[in-house]
């Protein structure tokens, strides 16, 4: 669950919290979240940059215009982002992706924190990261990933 988009002034910083099981090995689930091809088949097509250390990833303009600076990451089990471009309300937060593998299946522990108090895009974001993640376990089980522009709408204009 995520804190809801009308916090008072005060209240503690907002984090977007998901987790989704996907049927593929902890290494195939890494290379879709730490690779620019794996990302244009599940979040945006056509994404750019570099994915190294430090390196900065840049969505389309029409996708939001987000960079994401690789922050951190370990094969197979963490990918870490910090938002340095994109929405006022998006820069300076961070994304991060545990991967848990179980069984025959990889748990993908979402989050995304450092939202200012207060901020109304966390609701939007929250239920669009809901849908890229299921995006992500669509391509991965069945090779029908729905990045950015074919991704689901929440609104009109989305």
């Amino acid at each position: 669950p995520c804190r809801s988009a009308t916090l008072r002034a005060g209240s503690p910083m907002s984090i977007i919290h998901h987790r989704v099981g996907i049927a593929a090995s902890s290494e195939r689930v890494y290379d879709a979240l730490s690779s620019l091809d794996g990302l244009s088949r599940w979040w945006a097509a056509h994404t750019t940059g570099s994915t190294r250390l430090g390196g900065i990833i840049h969505l389309p303009r029409d996708a939001g215009g987000y960079a994401m600076q690789v922050s951190d990451f370990q094969a197979g089990l963490l990918v870490h982002w910090k938002c340095v471009d994109g929405p006022r309300e998006w820069i300076g937060t961070d994304v991060t992706f545990r991967l848990q593998p179980e069984r025959e299946q990889t748990f993908v522990q979402f989050t995304h924190g450092g939202w200012a108090d207060g901020v109304e895009a966390i609701g939007h974001a929250s239920t669009k990261w809901a849908t890229f993640l299921l995006s992500l376990k669509h391509w991965l089980e069945r090779s029908e990933g729905r990045p950015f522009p074919y991704d689901m709408k929440v609104f009109v204009g989305d």
